[in-house]
């Protein structure tokens, strides 16, 4: 007969939690990864699917789909937002930013740390930010961030930010990266339009 343990087994439901956000996430990037070259493959693409956005009410969906990460100590803020709206196909604005959120988390890795995201607006444009406590990049890696299959970690595919790029391309905007005090900060930046 199997030892019965004497006591409950321990709870597993933040790890299970975080485990089920990774999963969604590389389930996603697949998915992504195959329609995106699957798009590019088919010509260039018209604006039919793109849409007039609420910034802000993105980023709450998104900060309350990764609020389990705060059981490991990394939270995901909004900071005071303008609020903006962009033209662009909703779904591929949210693939984009849950790739700089996922990015984000990898680069603070198993230690407490914070993701803020927030809009602004300046000039001519209306800018998304995304910016991480995990310790920005080495200068010199910098502009290649967003070469498909560079990576600075050994985990990564270096697909997703340049599907960002890509994302932000067929939105007529564009995507920069800078460190900014403890961390990368990715800034999406779209034309006021």
């Amino acid at each position: 007969a199997p030892d019965i343990p004497a006591e409950p087994p321990p709870d597993f439901s933040a790890e299970l939690g975080e485990l089920h956000v990774q999963l969604d996430g590389a389930q996603r990037h697949v998915f992504s990864v195959l329609r995106l070259h699957t798009k590019a493959r088919s010509g260039p693409r018209t604006d039919s699917q793109h849409e007039l956005v609420r910034l802000g009410a993105v980023l709450e969906e998104l900060t309350a789909e990764y609020a389990v990460l705060a059981q490991r100590g990394v939270a995901i803020d909004i900071a005071a937002a303008v609020d903006a709206h962009v033209r662009v196909d909703p779904t591929w604005l949210r693939r984009a930013l849950r790739h700089l959120l996922e990015n984000s988390v990898r680069a603070i890795g198993e230690r407490a740390g914070r993701v803020l995201l927030g809009v602004e607006s300046v000039g001519g444009a209306i800018t998304v930010v995304v910016r991480d406590s995990g310790g920005g990049v080495p200068e010199a890696q910098l502009a290649r961030l967003f070469e498909p299959h560079f990576s600075t970690t050994s985990g990564g595919s270096g697909l997703g930010l340049a599907m960002v790029q890509r994302i932000m391309a067929r939105a007529g905007g564009h995507v920069e990266a800078r460190n900014a005090q403890t961390g990368l900060e990715i800034r999406l930046v779209f034309a006021r339009g």
